[in-house]
C-alpha cells in the first residue's frame, strides 16, 4: 500500500486552480459589451491552454490554465444549455444580494449606506435567507 498523499503539491495546485478560476471570473468585468456571450466560455478555455505556454515546467501555472479552463468549461455548456447549470455560474466571491434586511437600528434610516449601496445582506455575511423580502 504505497498511497501517500503530497499535501504540498496538492496545496500548490488548488492555490493555482483558485487564482486561475478566480481571474477566468474576474475577467468578466471587463469583457467589452459587444462580444457574444457564446463566445467568451471557449475564449476562456483557450486562455487556460494558453498560460502554461509561459513557464512549460510550471505546475503553477498548469494549475492555472485548469482554472481558466474550468470556468470556461462550464461558462461554455450554460451559454448553450442555461437550465443544465443554472446556479454555477454564481459568483459568491462577489455576492448575489441574498440575504435578508439589514437591521442596525430602528431609528437608522438608510441601511444601504452602511452596506455599500446594497439594502440586504451579502452571501459572504453568512446570510441564511435567500428571499429578501420573507
Amino acid at each position: 500500500m504505497g498511497f501517500k498523499i503530497n499535501f504540498k503539491e496538492t496545496a500548490i495546485k488548488a492555490g493555482g486552480v483558485a487564482v486561475g478560476a478566480l481571474a477566468a471570473k474576474l475577467i468578466n468585468r471587463v469583457i467589452p459589451a459587444f462580444i457574444p456571450a457564446m463566445a467568451i466560455g471557449p475564449a476562456k478555455i483557450l486562455i487556460g491552454a494558453i498560460v502554461p505556454a509561459f513557464a512549460p515546467k510550471s505546475k503553477v501555472l498548469d494549475a492555472v490554465g485548469a482554472g481558466f479552463i474550468a470556468i470556461g468549461a462550464v461558462e461554455t455548456v450554460g451559454s448553450f444549455a442555461p437550465d443544465l447549470v443554472a446556479g454555477v455560474n454564481d459568483s459568491p466571491i462577489s455576492g448575489s444580494g441574498v440575504g435578508g434586511p439589514i437591521v442596525i437600528d430602528e431609528d437608522f434610516e438608510d441601511a444601504s449606506k452602511v452596506n455599500g449601496g446594497q439594502d440586504y445582506e451579502d452571501v459572504m455575511s453568512g446570510a441564511v435567507n435567500s428571499d429578501p423580502t420573507a
